[in-house]
């Protein structure tokens, strides 16, 4: 893996230690995403007139992609210094797919899907 990470095809996404007090374990553990989505979309042959017909594919490198958008945007932004790109999880099943935490302690979850249909099941709650 680290061969992967030199050169900059993978990067880790570490877990996000929320400010707050949960009941449930929270994942920490780094999650391998690629520094740039086009190099798998390549790699499994996903043309543009194959990829709207393989739907989970197109939203996993949907997701990828913004998230590489997001690390682009807060590194380009000099006021922030060391912004940390991470993920949520926890043991009940909440998660969020990037939160962006700002040095003050500020911060923002985004959770990513490419079309509505999904919307409704991510925003219902984790099974208590």
């Amino acid at each position: 893996m680290s061969f992967f990470l030199k050169q900059y095809f993978i990067e880790d996404q570490s877990g996000w230690g929320a400010p707050v007090n949960s009941k449930s374990r929270v994942r920490s553990k780094p999650k391998r995403t690629f520094a740039n989505p086009s190099l798998p979309a390549s790699l499994m042959g996903m043309t543009p007139e194959r990829l709207p017909r393989e739907m989970q594919i197109f939203g996993t490198l949907f997701e990828e992609l913004c998230l590489r958008d997001v690390r682009v945007y807060c590194t380009a932004m000099g006021a922030i210094p060391n912004p940390a790109v991470c993920y949520y999880g926890d043991a009940d099943g909440l998660e969020v797919d990037i939160v962006v935490e700002l040095s003050d302690g500020r911060w923002g979850a985004f959770e990513v899907k490419l079309s509505e249909e999904k919307v409704a099941t991510a925003e219902k709650p984790a099974a208590a």
